[in-house]
């Protein structure tokens, strides 16, 4: 096993431990991880009595090839991570849709020694503003997100992770919430990476936005 300086990540929902995780860490502590509410739309299956001959009936779904002559599905999705005004925070979070969520591969570096983070969807695909306010409020994965049901709960959680001591993270895990195609698509929205308090009283809060990204279509 490697040393407890690697890094370990937990990504919420069914959870897997990342690659290099804390020597003392057991397994069965990913189990208690805070799920994300309720259950989200899986990824959509073609229904191929509705296809016209030689032909999936793709129409309303996210396609990588629209004009294709059997056009595939989006079922990857990439988004690379760029720093905010004042931090150097940087990364890739890989999407690759699942019958019950997502699996999420998250790779970062430029973090603070063994600090925590929190990385988040948010409603909007806009990284452009220098402290990445453009990105509105965390992504309601079954509901509105301007007027939710818990105002001022997080949402569009997708994990914590935590730096090793050169300022990197890596790992994977599974979140059940999430959806690359259907109403609550994440594609096109954005990614923030947050930092997190050690404060026991501000547990769940949005941390500042440290790093964003847009959802961008992966084609695997």
């Amino acid at each position: 096993m490697r040393s407890a300086t690697r890094t370990t990540a937990i990504l919420f929902g069914s959870v897997m431990a990342i690659a290099g995780a804390c020597k003392n860490s057991d397994p069965e502590d990913a189990s208690a991880a805070r799920p994300l509410g309720s259950a989200m739309l899986p990824p959509p299956m073609m229904p191929e009595a509705a296809a016209p001959p030689g032909r999936t009936d793709t129409d309303g779904w996210l396609l990588v090839d629209p004009g294709a002559a059997e056009p595939k599905l989006v079922s990857q999705a990439v988004v690379t991570l760029q720093p905010t005004k004042g931090n150097k925070a940087a990364g890739t979070v890989r999407l690759i849709a699942m019958t019950d969520g997502v699996k999420i591969k998250v790779a970062f570096s430029g973090l603070t020694f063994l600090a925590k983070y929190t990385i988040r969807v948010h409603l909007l695909g806009d990284c452009s503003s220098e402290d990445g306010s453009g990105a509105g409020p965390g992504f309601n994965f079954g509901g509105s997100s301007l007027d939710p049901p818990n105002p001022g709960g997080p949402m569009g959680n997708l994990g914590e992770l935590q730096a090793d001591v050169s300022g990197e993270a890596k790992g994977e895990g599974k979140v059940d919430q999430p959806s690359l195609q259907g109403t609550y698509s994440i594609v096109g929205r954005s990614i923030v990476l947050h930092a997190t308090s050690n404060d026991p009283a501000q547990a769940g809060a949005e941390g500042p936005r440290i790093a964003c990204g847009v959802i961008g279509v992966f084609a695997d």
